[in-house]
């Protein structure tokens, strides 16, 4: 029997548990509504922000596939992502977000999750996701697709300009966050912390201390506060 028999075969059996990360109550009703139609006896967990989603984990629960937004009210849930990736590679995730900033989607690709719909897909590809990710597979959605290639397209992409550790310092410095602090936090001296800083405005060719964090936030590095 293949593998996307077997689950076919295990949710027939058992019906699946659904976790459910969405801080909009309009939108995660919907996103719950639809699960208990297409599926009458599944279980649905909810969580509308980071803080909730730690609560339940304390409870180690286990779950067929969590369907997660990334822009929480307490932060980005990406961190979160890539930890329960590491932590479990086998652990289905879809995310479904209408983030598009560069950093982003280049780090939730690369996090491994199952699947990736943004919010400006229609219901059916959200619908198809999750069937797909059920069954094992891989589904990202076309619009996600069409997103990451054009930015793997462009010369000017920030991974083709920045090593990963520029890009580390990049996040930091988009936050406002002095050389020194910088130095303080990766373990390195005030002098290797201006020295990247440099580095990163040459290679991105902005001038100033502004410019460089309008670069952060409108790429997805940083946060505005």
């Amino acid at each position: 029997m293949s593998g996307k028999a077997n689950n076919r075969s295990r949710l027939t059996k058992n019906p699946p548990r659904f976790f459910v990360v969405e801080d909009q109550v309009l939108v995660r009703e919907l996103i719950c509504r639809e699960l208990r139609e297409t599926y009458p006896a599944c279980t649905i967990t909810q969580a509308g922000s980071l803080a909730e989603i730690r609560s339940i984990e304390q409870q180690n629960p286990s779950f067929d596939l969590a369907i997660v937004d990334l822009e929480l009210p307490d932060g980005s849930a990406l961190e979160w992502v890539q930890q329960s990736m590491q932590a479990r590679p086998d652990q289905p995730i879809v995310i479904l977000s209408a983030l598009d900033e560069d950093y982003v989607l280049f780090q939730a690709m690369h996090s491994k999750v199952r699947g990736y719909v943004h919010k400006n897909d229609k219901p059916e590809v959200l619908r198809k996701a999750i069937t797909v990710v059920l069954d094992g597979e891989v589904f990202y959605s076309p619009s996600v697709l069409k997103m990451c290639r054009e930015r793997q397209a462009d010369p000017r992409f920030f991974n083709k300009l920045l090593t990963v550790r520029e890009q580390e310092v990049l996040q930091l410095l988009g936050e406002g966050i002095s050389d020194e602090d910088v130095a303080a936090l990766l373990g390195i001296s005030r002098f290797t912390a201006a020295a990247y800083r440099k580095q990163i405005m040459a290679k991105l060719g902005v001038h100033s201390q502004g410019e460089l964090m309008k670069y952060a936030v409108s790429k997805g590095f940083s946060r505005l506060r």
